[in-house]
């Protein structure tokens, strides 16, 4: 009895690839607007953006140091520790509207989409795409939209894997 309770979801700690340039040569890179199909060749949508994941490794392969601190603050031969590695988390796909207008957006797991394929395939009807949850393009995704995409999709939360 008394004091206030906040409830608060967290958000996903996933970056755009239009926001940055990633120089890792094994990663998922899609350019926009390249067309998304079933394996049947059915067409979902077109490429939006990626949604990234940035791991640092340092002393123990987890994000930050051994002592518990965030591996970003590193100055000197320990900076040289670290490398990032770019795990692509969803393939954001448009579809629908005229002009722009009216475009629908979902994020699709990436593990679901052939990457090295023209057109990208992924293994998923186009009813299945376009019944998943919305994604807004000017919100970050909490960990709640992406229990909700990735129930819709069957596969299973990255996060509780590694």
């Amino acid at each position: 009895a008394g004091g206030a309770v906040v409830v608060a979801d967290a958000v996903a700690p996933l970056r755009r690839q239009s926001d940055e340039e990633f120089p890792d040569a094994e990663i998922c890179v899609l350019p926009r607007g390249r067309l998304i199909v079933t394996l049947q060749g059915e067409e979902i949508g077109a490429v939006e953006d990626i949604l990234y994941e940035v791991q640092s490794e340092a002393g123990d392969g987890i994000h930050g140091n051994d002592d518990g601190s965030d591996g970003d603050n590193l100055q000197g031969a320990d900076a040289a520790l670290i490398s990032a590695t770019h795990l692509a988390r969803y393939v954001i796909a448009a579809y629908g509207g005229v002009l722009g207008l009216g475009r629908h957006f979902v994020a699709i797991p990436a593990e679901l989409i052939d990457c090295d394929a023209n057109p990208a395939r992924a293994r998923m009807t186009v009813a299945e795409a376009h019944e998943a949850p919305r994604y807004d393009t000017s919100a970050p995704l909490s960990r709640l939209d992406e229990v909700k995409i990735r129930e819709h999709f069957g596969v299973g939360r990255y996060w509780l894997n590694e």
